[in-house]
């Protein structure tokens, strides 16, 4: 009988939509963690349902293993959300979501591209 660890979701998020996604996940099973910066919403009380709460510095989105994950980007932070994409949209991830209209995401995509001409279009 083959045994696989539970799939890991990371939401970057601490909004009443990411309180929802991680109760869901969480019935499901999987392993949730809230990747945030410093702010009284990103707490166990809020997301009691979390497996991990993990604080970063404003932007630094960088520092978040993201290796064999699933990522859903919901900061509703034009700023927050171009910066998670860009730093988390890597070989690494299993699936990177953004909640957000399609103008939303190719506003950010575009604002990428201008930053690394190197940008790997074959992730999307």
């Amino acid at each position: 009988e083959a045994i696989t660890p539970r799939p890991e979701l990371i939401i970057v998020g601490v909004g009443d939509d990411a309180r929802l996604l991680c109760s869901m996940a969480a019935m499901l099973q999987w392993r949730v963690s809230i990747l945030y910066h410093l702010t009284d919403k990103a707490s166990k009380e809020r997301f009691p349902e979390a497996d991990d709460i993990r604080i970063i510095p404003r932007l630094g989105f960088e520092q978040a293993d993201i290796r064999g994950k699933y990522v859903v980007v919901m900061s509703h932070n034009l700023e927050l959300d171009r910066e998670a994409v860009r730093k988390l949209l890597t070989g690494d991830v299993v699936y990177l979501g953004l909640v957000g209209s399609k103008y939303r995401l190719e506003h950010i995509l575009a604002h990428i591209r201008a930053q690394d001409r190197n940008f790997d279009s074959g992730l999307l």
